[in-house]
């Protein structure tokens, strides 16, 4: 018995239904990135394009390249000229941002001067337990 060929399926039909769906699977896998990706990585990437400045852009590739990480800067271990300054510059803008009256500070900044003094805590805490200099 032999079957019309204007019955059997057209393998470009089936090859164009694969594309469409591999397609939407890497879109939804891009869209899925998108939300869970942190917001360390929207920074770091905007400090590699240089939109925050060319001190973070330069701090940026130093930690790309393994030299130093965020944490260290921010702690006070990075003791290179652009962490001290970074370091400075930062605390000076903390602290002003501390003195400005809550109603008036953007809600981003007292949620994340909460974090900070928690995470403050946090580290002083750990290093007192482990007999580590302050």
């Amino acid at each position: 018995m032999s079957t019309p060929t204007s019955a059997l399926p057209d393998p470009h039909a089936y090859e164009e239904r694969i594309r469409t769906a591999i397609d939407r699977i890497e879109r939804i896998g891009r869209e899925i990135d998108e939300r869970h990706r942190s917001p360390d990585a929207e920074r770091e990437e905007l400090a590699r394009r240089g939109d925050l400045g060319p001190q973070w852009q330069t701090m940026q590739r130093r930690i790309d390249a393994g030299e130093t990480s965020l944490e260290a800067v921010f702690a006070g271990k990075d003791e290179s000229p652009l962490a001290q300054a970074m370091l400075a510059a930062s605390r000076k803008r903390l602290t002003e941002m501390a003195q400005t009256p809550e109603a008036e500070r953007p809600e981003s900044f007292t949620e994340a001067l909460e974090e900070l003094t928690a995470t403050r805590a946090q580290v002083e805490g750990m290093q007192g337990t482990a007999g580590e200099p302050a």
